[in-house]
């Protein structure tokens, strides 16, 4: 399974199929396998890029000091830019909307276009992020969903 190395941590990625590439952002408590059902179809025809969100599946936890969507975003495009990708699209749903939309307002001329899914235009207000990074805590701890967490979530 490929990593890159960014900031000094360790994101996992997939990366699958030729083509126009397709990067994709998942929400949050998921990892890369949540569009699995959608990379097989698509990767007959694209080159699907689908990195873990920091401190999901395989990659490294965050620094929740830095943990901002628009640092998701630079963090997304220095990968796409180790890839060697100059021109991609991009499908985010919920989190993985909200980073998109951060990177095509910086790097207009190198998204194609935009898929957003039940997500969220502008930056997380400051007691719902703290929600989350409590969440992401519980779960890093526990090593896995607690079932609080997941009643929460649904």
């Amino acid at each position: 399974m490929p990593k890159i190395n960014i900031n000094g941590k360790e994101l996992h990625y997939l990366d699958i199929g030729y083509g126009e590439p397709i990067l994709f952002g998942h929400s949050f408590l998921f990892d890369c396998t949540s569009w699995y059902p959608q990379i097989q179809l698509l990767s007959k025809k694209y080159r699907c890029i689908v990195p873990d969100l920091w401190g999901h599946g395989l990659s490294d936890s965050i620094n929740q000091d830095n943990y901002s969507i628009e640092q998701i975003a630079d963090d997304y495009w220095a990968l796409t830019q180790a890839l060697g990708i100059e021109e991609f699209s991009i499908i985010g749903i919920s989190v993985g909307g909200m980073w998109a939309t951060e990177m095509i307002l910086k790097h207009p001329k190198s998204i194609s276009s935009l898929v957003l899914m039940d997500t969220y235009v502008g930056a997380e207000e400051k007691p719902a992020m703290d929600q989350y990074l409590a969440m992401l805590n519980a779960v890093d701890k526990a090593q896995h969903v607690p079932e609080p967490i997941i009643k929460s979530v649904i």
